[in-house]
């Protein structure tokens, strides 16, 4: 009975283990898709204003890297 126990204790301790790896890895992969998705969103509002005052695509192109497709379409 003794070793029963302790070996039901060892797979409820490494499933909380793999539970809490996988709310931190879940938790850093977020992270790392909204800061990406906050510096896409940085690039593009930047373009725009560049757009708007009228400078040449290409540099727009060169200084934000994006496509010139999505410049036009700003």
């Amino acid at each position: 009975m003794e070793t029963s126990r302790s070996k039901e204790q060892g797979i409820e301790q490494g499933i909380e283990k793999g539970i809490e790896q996988g709310i931190q890895q879940g938790i850093s992969r977020g992270l790392i898709e909204d800061r990406a998705e906050g510096m896409a969103h940085s690039k593009r509002e930047i373009a725009k204003l560049m757009k708007n005052k009228g400078l040449d695509v290409g540099l727009i192109v060169e200084c934000t890297g994006l496509s010139e497709i999505e410049i036009e379409n700003l």
